[in-house]
This record gives structure tokens, C-alpha cells and sequence, in this order.
């Protein structure tokens, strides 16, 4: 059986390597504006970067926990496997999945995972493959 990295591919998807460090250097902007090199202006600029870059990265970080790489139907044939992008699986009833939202290429799932927790899983076919 062979072993496929999620994490390294949702990774090759997206720019949020680039995204992380400028985030951290726009965090290190507005310190040295602030504290070394006082300048309001430039301050600011680095500031809103920092939010901005933030916001960016956490969003990306959530999609990553929500979004569904594979699901696959067990043997019995009365539990999907289903893996995150970020490398996690869960075992889910396929009697307790329930559609909650559908969008243009997005459908969220509410769901109880194997130790019967809630939770919810966000099937993007936008980047499914050709």
C-alpha cells in the first residue's frame, strides 16, 4: 500500500510558506518602527501588513483542518475513512454524515468521528484533479 504525504501536498498547493515569513517580517516592521526607529507612518503600514498576513495564514491553516483529501468506503461497507489534507483520518458512520451547506464547488458535512465527537468536513472539489 503506498503512503502519500497530504501535508507536503497541500503545502505544494498554496504560497503559505512566502505568506509565513512575510507575515513575521512585517511583525518585525512594526516592532522596529514602534520601539527602534520610531516612525508613525511606516508603523502603521507594517501593522496593517501583519493583520493582514495573519488573517491569510489562519485561514489557510483552517482549511486545511476542515478539507477532505480522500474518503474512502470501509469493508463493511457502514464506515467511510476519511483524511485531511493535513494528514489526520477520521472513521465516520456513513448513517450519521449530514450535509449542512452546499456552495458552487464546496459541500460541509456534520458528522461524529469514531470516539463520537462532533465534527465538521468541508468537501472542495475545486481542486479536485483532471
Amino acid at each position: 500500500m503506498p503512503f502519500f504525504d497530504f501535508s507536503a501536498e497541500a503545502l505544494s498547493q498554496s504560497k503559505v510558506r512566502g505568506v509565513y515569513y512575510l507575515m513575521f517580517a512585517s511583525f518585525y516592521g512594526a516592532y522596529y518602527y514602534t520601539m527602534l526607529a520610531p516612525h508613525s507612518m511606516y508603523m502603521v503600514a507594517c501593522s496593517g501588513l501583519s493583520i493582514f498576513f495573519t488573517a491569510g495564514f489562519l485561514n489557510y491553516n483552517m482549511t486545511m483542518t476542515l478539507c477532505v483529501a480522500d474518503a474512502q468506503l470501509r469493508s463493511d461497507g457502514e464506515n467511510v475513512r476519511i483524511i485531511l489534507y493535513d494528514g489526520r483520518t477520521y472513521d465516520v458512520p456513513v448513517k450519521a454524515i449530514r450535509w449542512t451547506k452546499r456552495t458552487k464547488d464546496r459541500i460541509l458535512v456534520d458528522t461524529i468521528d469514531e470516539k463520537g465527537k462532533p465534527r465538521k468536513f468541508l468537501f472542495d472539489f475545486s481542486k479536485a484533479r483532471p
